[in-house]
C-alpha cells in the first residue's frame, strides 16, 4: 500500500508517495552522502598545522548564527589551497552541506560565470543543476539553500566579478551559521567583494620548512647523515615558501652530494622554472606600468623607504601611489615596519629572470642591470645601449674598478644609477674623468665618488635624490643646475668640500642655483659648517652632519651655533656620523622642538646632554659605535626606543623611575655588548625596564593593541632576581598563580652571530579537560634599525638577556584559561589548567645563537611583588626539573589524495628547538 511519507534529512523535507522499502533506501543513501561529506577532499601533501592554521582555525566560529566569510591571502605557493583543504577536512562534517570548489578562476575562464555558478549550486545541493541566470534561481532551491548550514570553500579567485557572482548574491541565500573561505593571491579581489575578515598566509618558520623539505627529499623529517647543510642551503633558498620546499625535496630526492651542490648552485644563477611559473601568474595580470614598478624595485629598489620610492618612480611616469599598492594587494611585495619596500627571495628573483630574458648574451640591450660582473663588463667596454635605464652596482664586490669617461654614453634613457660601497671599498677610479651624466636621471646614489665636481647637465628637472657619501667632491657643480624635484641631497663624509653652498638669498621659493631648487628637501647630509646657520626655515627634515670642512675650526661652537638656527626647529631626524674632533653634544639640541629621532654614530662623545629628555616629540635615541661614551642620562622613563650598540665604555646608567612621570613610556631598551655596565646600573636597566613594562600592563590590561616591550642588555650576575621559573630546558610546564594580570618573557641567548632580523617567541599550549589543544603564540622580530655600512648580522659578544613584554599573546593566554576554567567547571571544579611553554629562536642565515635559560616574570593585578623576585619564592616556584619537561605532542597528517597547487610555509631548524608559530600574528617592533 502507497501512503504519503515525511522524512527529514539534513534540514530538507521530503514528500514521499512510495513504497516504505524505496523512501528507506533513499533515506540511506541521503545519510551516507552526508557522513562521506568529510572524506570528500583529501591532501596529497605532507600537512604540518602551524601558526596558519590554528589561527584560520579560530576564525570559524561554529556557534556563530551569522553566514562567516574568511579570505585567505598570499604569495603564491604559500599555503592557501593546503590550509583551505586542512579546514575542509577537519570541519566540513559539521555542516549540513559542503562543497570545495578547486581553481575556481581556471574553470570560469574555460566555461564562464554561468556554468561556474551552477556548478557550486551542483556540488552544494549534489544535484544535477541547469540554471541560466544563477542571480534568478528559484525560490524552492533559495529555501533549501537558506535551510542548510553550509561549509564552502572556493579556491583561486582572483576576479572581482566572478566572487560577486559566487557570494555576493548567494551571501543572502545561505543559512544560518555557513561558513565560506575564499582563497586568492589578490587581497583588492576580497577587499572588493566585501570580505571583512582576511588572512594573510605567512611563511613557514625553520624547523617546519626542514621537515616538509625532508618529507619530500627522504621520505623522514630530518635529512641523511651528510645532507644537513645541503639542506640548510635549499631551505635558505625557498624562505619559507612551501611550494619552493617541495619542488626542490622532489628534485633533489635520491640525488648524490655533488649532484645537489651543483643544482643549489644552479639555482643562483637560474630560477627553477616550476617555482618559477607560479611567480609569473602574478606578474603577468600586472599592467605595463605596474610591471616596471614590479622591476625597479627587484634590481634596485629593494630595502629602501616607500615614499622615497614613490616620489622617484612617479617622476618615471609610472603612477606608483596605485601601483605600489598593487603589488602590495598581490603579495608580490610588502611592507616593514620601517616602511621600507620588501620582497621575497623568490619573487626577486623571478624579477631578475625576467630582465635577463630580454637579451641573454648581451646584458647591455636590457633594462636594467644589477649583477655585479656584467655591470661591469658593460661599463668598462661602454657596451650599454639606450636600452639600458637602471643601473647597480655593488662596489664592495672590487678592490679596484677602472671606468671610461664615456660608461654612460650611449645610455641616453638612464633613470636609476647607483654605485654602493656601504663598507667604504672606493675601489672606483675615473683617470680620465667622467662625461656628462644623461638628463633621464631621476636617482643618483654614488658612494666614494672619485671626482672633484660632478658632471651634471645643464638641466636635470627629474633628478629626485642626489646621495654622494663619502666623496672627494670638493665643489658640487660649476655654473647654474635647475633641481626642481630635488628631495634628497646627501655629502655626509665628503670631508675634501672646499665651497659650502651659498643659500643666504634664499628668497623663501627656490634655492639659489649653487646648490638646487626646491621647496621640500628631505634628506641634507653635510659637513659641519657655519654656512648652515643659513639654512631657511623647514628647509629639511632630515639632516646628517659630519666632520667640518675646516678642521682648524672650533666645531663645539659651529655646532652650537647650528643647532640654535632656524632650520633646525623643524629637524625631525638628526644624525651625527663620525666626527672625531667633537667630545660632548651642546645643550643647544634641546632646543630642537620637532626632533623625534637622534643617532650618533662613532662618535668621540663621554656622555649624552641631559636635556635631550625635555624634547617633546623625542621618541627614539640610536646610539652606534661610540667607544668612549661612559654614561647615560635618566631616558628611560621619557624616550620610549633607545639602543646603544658596542659602546663598549659604558659603566653608568642613572635611573629614571624618582622622575615624578607615570606614563607607561618604555617600548624598548636595546644596550648591545655594553659589557662593561657597573652592577648598580645593571640593575637601574631592570628596575626602569621592568616597571615601565608593569606600569603599561596596569593601564593596559584590556587593551590587547598596547605597546610591546622588549629589553635586550647582556646577561650579568644578579638577573636571576627578577625573574620567575628560570629553566635552562626550552620547553616549561606549569600553572599559572592567581590574581595574576600578564607576564613578561626572558630567554638568555648565547654569544654569536644573530640576523638584524631575527625571531624568537614562546609557543603556549593549553589543554582543556576534554583534552583539546589551545595554541597561542608570542613572536616578535628584533629589527634592529641599521646603519647604512654596518654588515648583514648582529654580533653578540657575550651572552645576553632577552625580555619582552606581548599585551595581545598574554590577553589571549588569559582568556583561554579563563574559558577553560568554565568550560570545565560543569565536570570537575577542581581541574586547574597546566600550560606547557616552548620558547625558540627562528632565523635563517646564522645559527650560532641558542637559548640557553628561558622564564617568565609575572604581573600581578596589584603591585604585590617587589622590584626583585626573592630567593624564598612562592610554592609556584618550587617544582622540580621534572616539571620543566616538553609536553610537546607534534602531528603530521599523511598524504592522501588531493592534488594543490599551493603547499604549508616555512624555514630551517638551525637550533634544537621548538620553532613552531602558532596563533599571534608577528609584529615588528622598531628601534
Amino acid at each position: 500500500m502507497q501512503q504519503p511519507r515525511y522524512a527529514s534529512v539534513g534540514r530538507k523535507r521530503m514528500v514521499a508517495t512510495q513504497t516504505e522499502s524505496n523512501l528507506i533506501e533513499d533515506i540511506t543513501r541521503a545519510v551516507i552522502r552526508k557522513l562521506n561529506q568529510q572524506s570528500t577532499i583529501d591532501l596529497t601533501c605532507n600537512f604540518i598545522p602551524d601558526e596558519n592554521y590554528w589561527s584560520v582555525q579560530s576564525l570559524i566560529k561554529f556557534d556563530s548564527t551569522e553566514v562567516q566569510i574568511i579570505g585567505l591571502w598570499g604569495m603564491g605557493g604559500i599555503g592557501k589551497t593546503t590550509l583551505a583543504t586542512a579546514m575542509f577536512q577537519r570541519v566540513s562534517f559539521k555542516y549540513d552541506g559542503s562543497c570545495f570548489f578547486e581553481k575556481v578562476t581556471e574553470v570560469s575562464k574555460s566555461h564562464g560565470i554561468n556554468y561556474t555558478c551552477n556548478k557550486l549550486l551542483c556540488k552544494l545541493l549534489k544535484e544535477d543543476l541547469d540554471i541560466d541566470t544563477p542571480k534568478l534561481i528559484s525560490s524552492m532551491i533559495r529555501r533549501r539553500l537558506k535551510s542548510m548550514k553550509s561549509f564552502i570553500v572556493l579556491d583561486d579567485v582572483h576576479n572581482s566579478e566572478l566572487l560577486q557572482n559566487l557570494i555576493g548574491v548567494g551571501h543572502g541565500w545561505l543559512g544560518s551559521g555557513s561558513t565560506v573561505i575564499v582563497t586568492t593571491r589578490d587581497k583588492h579581489v576580497l577587499i572588493s567583494g566585501g570580505i571583512k575578515t582576511i588572512y594573510e598566509v605567512k611563511k613557514m618558520n625553520s624547523r617546519n620548512s626542514l621537515r616538509i623539505f625532508s618529507l619530500n627529499a627522504f621520505d623522514k623529517v630530518s635529512p641523511k647523515d651528510g645532507y644537513v647543510e645541503l639542506s640548510k642551503r635549499a631551505i635558505d633558498y625557498a624562505r619559507g615558501n612551501p611550494l619552493a620546499l617541495k619542488v626542490l625535496g622532489s628534485l633533489l630526492r635520491c640525488k648524490s652530494e655533488k649532484e645537489w651542490d651543483c643544482a643549489l648552485d644552479k639555482l643562483k644563477k637560474m630560477p627553477n622554472n616550476e617555482i618559477d611559473s607560479i611567480f609569473r601568474m602574478s606578474f603577468n595580470e600586472l599592467d605595463k606600468t605596474e610591471q616596471n614598478i614590479f622591476l625597479d624595485i627587484a634590481c634596485f629598489f629593494k630595502g629602501q623607504e616607500r615614499n622615497s620610492i614613490t616620489k622617484i618612480l612617479n617622476e618615471c611616469g609610472f603612477f606608483a601611489d596605485i601601483g605600489i599598492s598593487h603589488l602590495l594587494d598581490k603579495a608580490l611585495v610588502r611592507v616593514d615596519s620601517e616602511n621600507c619596500i620588501q620582497m621575497h627571495g623568490l619573487i626577486q628573483e623571478m624579477g631578475k629572470q625576467i630582465v635577463r630574458e630580454e637579451s641573454l648574451k648581451n646584458p647591455g640591450q636590457r633594462s636594467r642591470l644589477c649583477d655585479p660582473e656584467e655591470v661591469y663588463d658593460v661599463l668598462k667596454n661602454n657596451r650599454g645601449s639606450e636600452k639600458v635605464e637602471v643601473i647597480f652596482l655593488d662596489a664592495t664586490k672590487y678592490t679596484h674598478l677602472i671606468l671610461r669617461s664615456d660608461a654612460f654614453e650611449k645610455m641616453e634613457n638612464l633613470r636609476l644609477l647607483a654605485v654602493q660601497d656601504h663598507k667604504g671599498v672606493k675601489s672606483i677610479s675615473l683617470p680620465d674623468g667622467l662625461g656628462l651624466l644623461p638628463e633621464n636621471l631621476r636617482y643618483i646614489l654614488w658612494d666614494g665618488y672619485p671626482l672633484k665636481t660632478v658632471p651634471l647637465t645643464s638641466s636635470l628637472e627629474m633628478l629626485v635624490e642626489l646621495s654622494l657619501k663619502q666623496s672627494h667632491v670638493e665643489k658640487l657643480w660649476n655654473g647654474v643646475v635647475n633641481l626642481p624635484n630635488l628631495e634628497i641631497i646627501d655629502l655626509s663624509g665628503s670631508k675634501k668640500m672646499i665651497e659650502c653652498p651659498n643659500v643666504s638669498e634664499w628668497d623663501g621659493n627656490e634655492l639659489p642655483s649653487s646648490i638646487l631648487h626646491t621647496q621640500n628637501l628631505k634628506g641634507f647630509g653635510f659637513p659641519i659648517s657655519d654656512c648652515l646657520v643659513d639654512l631657511p626655515v623647514n628647509f629639511c627634515n632630515d639632516i646628517w652632519l659630519s666632520s667640518p670642512l675646516n678642521s682648524e675650526h672650533d666645531s663645539f661652537i659651529t655646532l652650537d651655533k647650528v643647532l640654535s638656527s632656524p632650520a633646525f626647529v623643524s629637524v625631525k631626524i638628526l644624525t651625527f656620523c663620525n666626527i672625531n674632533i667633537l667630545s660632548e653634544i651642546p645643550n643647544s639640541i634641546s632646543l630642537l622642538s620637532s626632533l623625534e629621532t637622534l643617532r650618533l654614530i662613532k662618535m668621540p662623545i663621554i656622555s649624552l646632554p641631559e636635556t635631550i629628555k625635555y624634547l617633546p616629540r623625542l621618541i627614539r635615541v640610536n646610539v652606534y659605535y661610540c667607544e668612549l661614551l661612559q654614561s647615560i642620562p635618566a631616558l628611560q622613563r621619557f624616550i620610549p626606543k633607545l639602543l646603544f650598540w658596542d659602546c663598549e665604555s659604558l659603566e653608568e646608567v642613572f635611573s629614571s623611575t624618582s622622575e615624578p612621570y607615570d606614563k607607561p613610556t618604555p617600548v624598548s631598551t636595546v644596550l648591545l655588548n655594553c659589557v662593561e655596565l657597573d652592577p648598580h646600573s645593571y640593575q637601574t636597566v631592570l628596575k626602569d625596564s621592568m616597571g615601565g613594562i608593569e606600569l603599561g600592563a596596569r593601564k593596559n590590561s584590556e587593551n590587547e593593541d598596547a605597546h610591546d616591550h622588549i629589553i635586550l642588555i647582556p646577561a650579568m650576575p644578579g638577573m636571576e632576581n627578577w625573574f620567575h621559573y628560570p629553566s635552562t630546558e626550552v620547553s616549561v610546564t606549569l600553572e599559572l598563580p592567581s590574581n595574576l594580570l600578564g607576564f613578561a618573557y626572558y630567554v638568555v641567548l648565547s654569544q654569536g652571530h644573530m640576523g638584524f632580523d631575527v625571531g624568537f617567541g614562546c609557543e603556549c599550549n593549553l589543554e582543556n579537560s576534554s583534552g583539546e589543544r589551545i595554541c597561542i603564540t608570542s613572536f616578535k622580530r628584533l629589527n634592529i634599525k641599521k646603519c647604512d655600512w654596518t654588515d648583514t648580522s648582529i654580533d653578540m659578544m657575550s651572552d645576553h638577556l632577552l625580555v619582552w613584554y606581548d599585551p595581545r599573546s598574554c590577553k589571549q593566554i588569559m582568556d583561554a584559561v579563563e574559558q577553560t576554567k568554565a568550560i570545565s567547571d560543569g565536570n570537575s571544579t577542581s581541574y586547574t589548567p597546566k600550560l606547557t611553554f616552548t620558547f625558540f629562536i627562528d632565523e635563517t642565515l646564522y645559527d650560532e645563537v641558542e637559548i640557553k635559560e628561558c622564564g617568565f616574570r609575572w604581573i600581578y593585578q596589584e603591585e604585590t611583588v617587589s622590584s626583585t623576585i626573592s630567593e624564598s619564592n612562592d610554592e609556584e616556584e618550587t617544582l622540580s626539573s621534572s616539571d620543566f619537561q616538553s609536553n610537546e605532542q607534534e602531528e603530521i597528517v599523511p598524504a592522501t589524495s588531493f592534488e594543490s597547487d599551493d603547499l604549508e610555509e616555512t624555514i630551517p631548524p638551525r637550533k634544537k628547538l621548538k620553532i613552531d608559530i602558532v596563533g599571534t600574528p608577528p609584529s615588528n617592533p622598531e628601534y
